[in-house]
């Protein structure tokens, strides 16, 4: 009983290690885990509004306006606006579950992150709050004092027009008040051009769509036009070998993980039936790694999935600079 207790420690010490380099990169930190639900068989469920509200920003259109009928086309037409309208605001939130494989041992953890994106003109900002929550206190502990997750606020502010990248984060941070320190002791600030803040995050998610949506890199899944008053849903599943290459790199360059090999990469795009314009969209990944740094290799299996749901499109917006209030 005494070795099994002492692998199983060992096993959730070194995966976390893991997970607090790797689930903490540029994707994407509101509620406490009470208010979060892990994802399910359907992603959707409780993601898709059933009704517009009237403060939707997504109700303004030209009367003559008529919507594409190809599900692609539709889908494209969303993201142009996203990505060349006036400007975004959105609220984000990501759950990973994790099951670590070792000597026969498995133990599972789970990371959440949640916060906001902004983007208008040049310029935009994707910022979040990490934090991970455990069942059991003395493995919570022993992870949260030897700060081996990522509990910590980020924020990644992009201006293409002056060639730069600021990521600023601090573990001084309240996820129920959604404030920070940025001159707390664990408070950093890092200042990259364009092209090497892209190499070092891969994906900011304030900034355009990442990937290129056509009948050669995608197969439709779902196109629902019938079962929501207000919205349309399509799903499309992303054909593994047209992921660009630096996406397998994402997690090894963000933290400690080997590349990853996904066996699943859905998107479900929630579209107003009005304007055609993103009122949520919902990312599901699925992968394995493996590293032979552990005695024995270690595998892991994961689970990810993201939403992001829009508050305001196609609106120019101030877009906040957190890394201002750093003054080292």
């Amino acid at each position: 009983m005494k070795f099994k207790k002492v692998k199983y420690y060992m096993l959730m010490f070194v995966m976390v290690l893991l997970f607090g380099a790797y689930i903490g990169v540029s994707f994407f930190a509101t509620p406490s885990s009470a208010d979060v639900t892990l994802p399910s068989d359907d992603p959707t469920q409780g993601l898709i509004p059933d009704e517009e509200q009237p403060d939707d920003p997504t109700l303004d259109q030209d009367e003559d306006f008529e919507l594409p009928t190809d599900a692609i086309d539709l889908v494209n037409y969303a993201l142009d606006v996203y990505n060349n309208g006036a400007g975004s605001a959105a609220t984000v939130e990501f759950i990973v579950q994790n099951t670590g494989i070792w000597q026969g041992a498995e133990v599972g953890v789970v990371q959440y992150a949640v916060g906001n994106t902004y983007r208008s003109g040049s310029e935009s900002l994707e910022e979040v709050y990490f934090y991970y929550e455990d069942a059991d206190p003395l493995v919570e502990g022993l992870l949260l004092s030897n700060h081996l997750v990522m509990t910590e606020y980020r924020a990644i502010n992009t201006d293409s027009a002056n060639d730069s990248i600021i990521c600023a984060g601090t573990e001084d941070y309240n996820l129920s008040s959604k404030t920070y320190n940025l001159n707390d002791k664990t408070a950093y600030k890092n200042t990259y051009t364009m092209e090497k803040g892209k190499e070092k995050f891969v994906v900011i998610h304030s900034m355009e769509f990442p990937l290129e949506i056509s009948k050669s890199t995608v197969e439709i899944k779902t196109y629902d036009t019938r079962s929501s008053k207000n919205y349309i849903t399509v799903k499309m599943s992303y054909k593994l070998d047209k992921l660009p290459e630096e996406f397998d790199m994402y997690y090894k360059k963000n933290g400690t993980l080997p590349v990853v090999t996904y066996t699943q990469y859905d998107y479900t795009f929630v579209l107003s039936k009005k304007t055609g314009q993103l009122k949520r969209l919902i990312r599901e990944e699925v992968f394995t790694s493996y590293t032979a740094s552990v005695p024995g290799g270690l595998t892991i299996n994961s689970k990810a999935t993201f939403s992001q749901t829009f508050t305001s499109m196609n609106k120019a917006i101030e877009v906040p600079k957190p890394y201002l209030s750093y003054v080292k």
